[in-house]
């Protein structure tokens, strides 16, 4: 012979050990896939891990900025509406003055025509020199009208 004989029972274990190296080997090829494909989806996770953490910081630090200039803002906003509180008091105010400006104008009007006629007068009797801008030369204190009348 060529060799230990085999029997027909250890042809069969033999035969039964060689089919479940096989079943192991596809098993074990299996995992092997498996495992690299969780390696993958864990490198995968702990990118969106770094992305998800980038965004947070990002959004934190966004909040940190708005939280440190919202008093600014609500201060200046605050400012403002003071502002323009007082704009609306000093417009109801002048409201309420204008019919009084509006007599005060009409009066000093009528004043100035009544010391235009009065100059003119005074310039006819020669009393006042006949300049022409004679009348603004007195509302601006710039004659002497003591001396004037003495001359």
């Amino acid at each position: 012979g060529r060799g230990p004989k085999v029997g027909v029972e250890e042809a069969g274990q033999l035969e039964d050990l060689q089919h479940r190296a096989q079943l192991l080997q596809q098993v074990e090829k299996k995992l092997v896939e498996a495992n690299k494909q969780i390696i993958d989806k864990e490198a995968e996770v702990r990118k969106l891990e770094a992305r998800a953490e980038e965004y947070e910081n990002a959004w934190n630090q966004k909040a940190e900025d708005f939280r440190t200039s919202y008093p600014n803002i609500r201060a200046h906003l605050q400012r403002k509406s003071m502002v323009l509180q007082q704009i609306k008091a000093n417009n109801q105010i002048l409201e309420q003055e204008r019919p009084r400006t509006r007599a005060l104008e009409a009066e000093l009007h009528q004043q100035k025509a009544q010391l235009r006629s009065l100059v003119r007068s005074l310039q006819e009797a020669r009393l006042l020199p006949p300049r022409p801008n004679i009348l603004s030369e007195i509302l601006q204190g710039q004659v002497d009208l003591l001396a004037l009348a003495r001359s």
